[in-house]
């Protein structure tokens, strides 16, 4: 084997990874780019989520509101229910909540200070 040989053989075994490494590059920034009919498919589908996003966000703020008014109405039978109840009620008026449940959070209030003050906390 001459030395002509041994540098056909290297260079045919360096060039074969140099085209094989060339090929992938190519094929993966192929899989990366989006095609227009492909990119219209995805806005539309943001679009269809976005929807159903704000659909669900209010859902969601609608059933907030009501189990704390479920909360607010019922009657405290401890200290700390009565103390988890005026919580509640002040969650429901940030989220939006007025009304009867604003007049209950008032009266719940008005109750607790006057438990605190006589120490009252029979229920």
């Amino acid at each position: 084997m001459t030395s002509t040989d041994i540098v056909s053989i290297v260079v045919a075994v360096v060039g074969c990874d140099a085209l094989w490494k060339a090929v992938q590059w190519v094929l993966e920034r192929r899989s990366r780019t989006v095609k227009r009919e492909e990119m219209h498919e995805l806005v539309e589908q943001i679009g269809r989520n976005t929807k159903s996003l704000h659909e669900l966000q209010s859902d969601l703020k609608e059933h907030e509101i009501l189990t704390l008014r479920q909360l607010l109405f019922k009657r405290p039978h401890s200290r700390a229910q009565q103390e988890h109840m005026l919580e509640a009620g002040k969650r429901y008026l940030q989220v939006g909540g007025n009304g009867a449940g604003k007049l209950r959070y008032r009266q719940l209030t008005d109750d607790y200070k006057r438990r605190l003050s006589d120490d009252d906390w029979q229920y």
